[in-house]
């Protein structure tokens, strides 16, 4: 009876909301939503980002290497609102990949409060280097992508599931940046528990269009909304399973109402068929990947045993850190250092305090005169950077009507 629910619900979102000449259409980053009836994301998912793309809202992705995000493939590329994808893959109709974007265009800010930081570029704890996809026309069954960063990010770094996708019946946690349920946007990260896995592709919604799910993509209820694109859904085992890429529930609202009721359906991308796009990604960043079974990789300055426990696999003298050929992949307080026959990122030497001389008050010398005028400058600037910065979250909501599946788009 389940199935055969999913079944009309979906079929409804697919012939209810598809693409048509009134409705505006927009090239938008993401078609993520943001989570429903949720809760506070707690630090031990930070690996968990928030990806802002400059002037184009802004999506969620998770940190899989110290130099490398997860994705979905709408963030980081222009493409059609909205999709009816067939169980082949194939798209029935929308859903089509134009150009990337400009990879250092997309910026990565870390931690339970990056919303609050997300317009200001100079917060932002990477950019991006280049974007790395699959060679597909259309989003369907290809709603994942990696970005590899400029830099490394001093974080956790998730495990993700490669050897099978997501289990029929299985529980996994939805996290993201997206709208709650009142329609607004969080302060905090998000996450619902308890979210079932109730269909996996590939699977047929409708045998006469074949419009369904595609062997890499997998589906749930109600669970998240606008802004939650290219967000996790989590495994109890804390492995990545999948990123947010479409969903609905007929309803036109840009709002959380159509994110939200018993007919809401999401559907996710999985990583079990993309070992050459996954292999790809990890030799561009140079670390290896950590499977489900491995547990998250701890942040440089946590206590280790040995280097697996590492987000960096570079554990020394008990303590993660951050292997360098130079200070710039180091924090601003760190230098890059030899120690223990490694280079890595050190706090960085404190210069020596200036000797005292004669007319050091401290050596005797009498102290200035009364009449000695000091004055103070102030060091601050209102300059803008670069002339443009991410767009707003609130203004973009409105902007995109509905259409058919559509891809849960940036906030």
């Amino acid at each position: 009876m389940r199935r055969l629910a999913i079944f009309f619900a979906l079929g409804a979102v697919a012939s209810g909301c598809s693409t048509t000449a009134e409705q505006p259409t927009e090239h938008v980053a993401s078609k993520g939503a943001a989570i429903i009836d949720g809760s506070e994301s707690p630090a031990t998912q930070d690996a968990v980002v928030l990806v802002v793309i400059r002037n184009h809202g802004s999506c969620t992705g998770t940190l899989v290497a110290p130099n490398l995000v997860l994705t979905a493939r709408h963030c980081v590329t222009q493409t059609d609102e909205g999709a009816q994808c067939k169980v082949d893959g194939t798209s029935a109709d929308g859903g089509t990949l134009y150009s990337n974007f400009v990879a250092s265009d997309l910026l990565v800010y870390k931690g339970q409060l990056a919303s609050v930081m997300m317009d200001d570029p100079t917060k932002a704890s990477a950019k991006g280097k280049q974007i790395i996809t699959e060679t597909t026309t259309t989003y369907c069954d290809h709603d994942v992508a990696f970005i590899l960063l400029d830099r490394v990010v001093n974080a956790p770094v998730a495990a993700i599931r490669t050897k099978e996708g997501a289990r029929e019946g299985e529980m996994i946690t939805a996290v993201g940046w997206g709208l709650t349920e009142k329609g607004s946007l969080p302060s905090k990260r998000m996450e619902r528990e308890g979210v079932q896995v109730q269909a996996i592709g590939p699977y047929v919604f409708d045998e006469a269009t074949k419009i369904g799910l595609g062997k890499s993509e997998f589906l749930v209820g109600e669970a998240f909304c606008s802004g939650d694109s290219g967000g996790p859904a989590v495994a109890s085992t804390g492995a990545v399973v999948g990123v947010v890429s479409r969903g609905g529930n007929g309803s036109t609202s840009t709002g959380a109402d159509s994110c939200i009721g018993p007919d809401t359906i999401g559907i996710y991308t999985h990583l079990a068929n993309k070992q050459t796009l996954v292999s790809k990604a990890f030799a561009a960043s140079g670390y290896a990947l950590r499977d489900e079974g491995t547990p998250p990789g701890k942040a440089a300055g946590e206590a280790c045993v040995e280097n697996v426990d590492c987000s960096s696999n570079t554990c020394v003298s008990k303590v993660c850190r951050t292997p360098c050929t130079d200070d710039s992949v180091c924090e601003t307080d760190e230098a890059c250092t030899a120690k223990s026959g490694l280079m890595i990122c050190l706090p960085a030497a404190k210069p020596a305090p200036a000797t005292p001389s004669g007319d050091d008050p401290a050596n005797g010398a009498a102290p200035p005169s009364s009449t000695t005028t000091t004055t103070t400058t102030s060091n601050c600037s209102a300059s803008p950077i670069g002339g443009t910065s991410a767009a707003s979250p609130f203004a973009l909501l409105a902007l995109v009507a509905a259409a058919g599946l559509r891809r849960r788009r940036p906030a």
